[in-house]
């Protein structure tokens, strides 16, 4: 974001009698360089999602323990799920994609605005950028003249997923009240929703950053000799 805040200045066409203004950018050295942006963030996020991906698995060695106990072993076996259901799609996803639309739609603010700004919609690097984005994002918001791909698996296990963490804090909850309010139970339902939330936030932080949406408006017509 803060890449983004310093690059408005870049596309902005400077004063002529301003001698101290950076040199004029002509459209394809501006298309130039919201490739190579947008290239950077998803190789970034492309990290950030497979460092990501240690969270939900490491958090199953918790429940090994009561995994092994008779008593817990259902309850152990649910939370487990829920983790590798979280693994599972941050590893099938797109990084800045949590795979509910609504959510989706609300964090890349209504994405799928490519060339809506000054620049030609139409240009090379527009091309690229977006063949970029479909192979990262399935094509950005899903319903907007874009083929979806996911599998009927990637399609349903986000909201599964969603309904298996709320079960699982209430299953806490109620354990812990059996078993005379034992913090340790609703701790251990609620590590799957907590993890659950931070990849989600992480992807919503993610699919707010998009240099083409950003930078794609502020494009000037070079006035070159």
């Amino acid at each position: 974001m803060a890449s983004s805040a310093r690059l408005r200045r870049t596309f902005q066409y400077p004063n002529d009698s301003d001698s101290d203004s950076p040199e004029a950018m002509d459209e394809q050295e501006q298309d130039n360089l919201i490739q190579t942006l947008a290239s950077q963030n998803a190789s970034q996020n492309e990290t950030l999602a497979r460092t990501l991906l240690a969270l939900p698995l490491l958090s199953i060695v918790a429940y090994i323990r009561p995994l092994l106990n008779p008593a817990t072993t259902s309850f152990a076996i649910f939370c487990i799920t829920s983790l590798l259901a979280t693994a599972f799609l941050l590893y099938r996803l797109p990084p800045a994609q949590t795979g509910i639309p609504i959510i989706d739609s609300w964090a890349s603010g209504g994405t799928g605005r490519a060339g809506a700004g000054g620049g030609p919609s139409g240009s090379s690097a527009a091309s690229l950028i977006g063949g970029l984005r479909s192979r990262n994002s399935l094509g950005g918001l899903l319903g907007r003249g874009v083929v979806d791909t996911r599998s009927p698996l990637e399609k349903t296990l986000p909201y599964l997923n969603l309904g298996l963490v709320a079960l699982l804090i209430l299953m806490g909850l109620v354990r812990g009240d059996e078993r005379g309010g034992g913090f340790g139970w609703v701790s251990m339902g609620n590590i799957p929703g907590l993890v659950y939330s931070v990849v989600i936030t992480a992807k919503i932080v993610m699919a707010g950053v998009d240099p083409e949406r950003d930078l794609g408006s502020l494009r000037y017509g070079y006035k070159g000799a």
